[in-house]
């Protein structure tokens, strides 16, 4: 699977050697955008994924609450941090990418 810069590279070189018509150097092009695309999902995907989880053990842990002493780091601390991991998988899902 080739990255978005070597898709570039390939259209580029094609054209200038002759090889490629502009038609398939806007199809690479095309394809980078893509996967660049793709991979900003998947990203975030993987971040609200993993923010969430991490939301769901702050809860499960306060109010099962195993050690009284850590209290307000599971309900403040964990909560924060997933939310801080929740909102930039939020950004790369549903921002348009360039």
């Amino acid at each position: 699977m080739q990255t978005g810069n070597s898709f570039q590279a390939t259209a580029l070189t094609g054209v200038e050697s002759g090889n490629l018509n502009a038609a398939t150097a806007a199809n690479f092009e095309l394809d980078a955008q893509k996967q660049k695309e793709a991979v900003r999902k998947s990203r975030g995907f993987m971040l609200v994924g993993g923010g969430s989880f991490l939301g769901f053990l702050s809860v499960l842990l306060s109010i099962l609450n195993p050690v009284p002493e850590l209290f307000n780091v599971f309900l403040y601390g964990f909560t924060m941090l997933s939310i801080c991991i929740i909102l930039p998988g939020f950004y790369l899902l549903f921002e348009r990418g360039e």
